[in-house]
């Protein structure tokens, strides 16, 4: 019994970190290049939090920096790398 529940506990926490990339976060509209605002800022955070923006600040902006890292989490995470974000 001791054995059960210990390996039901190792199997739920591998389960949680295998699934800890993925963002509950979600954006009213579509952010790309020239956006700006404090939805933007979330999604930078977001990137810097899970290694994909470099820029040592949060700007709100969305230019190249934004768009690059974009792509990369895009690409890492098997999402067509199109640069931008959306409400889907």
């Amino acid at each position: 019994m001791k054995y059960t529940a210990l390996l039901i506990l190792v199997t739920a926490c591998i389960a949680l970190t295998s699934f800890q990339y993925v963002s509950a976060q979600t954006f009213d509209r579509t952010l790309a290049m020239g956006s700006s605002g404090t939805d933007v800022s979330s999604l930078q955070q977001m990137l810097m939090e899970k290694g994909y923006f470099g820029y040592p600040t949060i700007t709100g902006y969305f230019g190249t920096v934004t768009q690059r890292a974009v792509a990369d989490f895009q690409v890492a995470n098997g999402i067509e790398p199109v640069g931008f974000v959306g409400p889907a």
